[in-house]
């Protein structure tokens, strides 16, 4: 094994143990604001309104563009836009 070979493997210990302390925080801090409020995570979740990236899709629409016919291929021959 090489000093890179190594090096890698130390980095991803290193980086493995920083995502189970950070797992056991988010762990601790659930547990603490279940007993505090006396709720589920999954009730204080739904009571608090914190959006899932489901519910953020939802938020975005979409915009229309000024002069978007220009652009539109297919049916319509425009002189004043060239790929160039």
């Amino acid at each position: 094994m090489n000093a890179k070979k190594r090096c890698k493997l130390r980095r991803i210990e290193r980086r493995k143990l920083e995502r189970e302390q950070l797992a056991a925080e988010n762990r601790l801090e659930q547990h603490i604001e279940s007993i505090m409020t006396g709720c589920s995570g999954r009730v204080s979740k739904a009571l608090n309104g914190t959006l899932t990236l489901r519910d953020r899709g939802s938020e975005s629409s979409s915009q229309c563009l000024p002069e978007v016919g220009i652009f539109f291929a297919g049916h319509r021959k425009s002189v004043s836009v060239s790929a160039r």
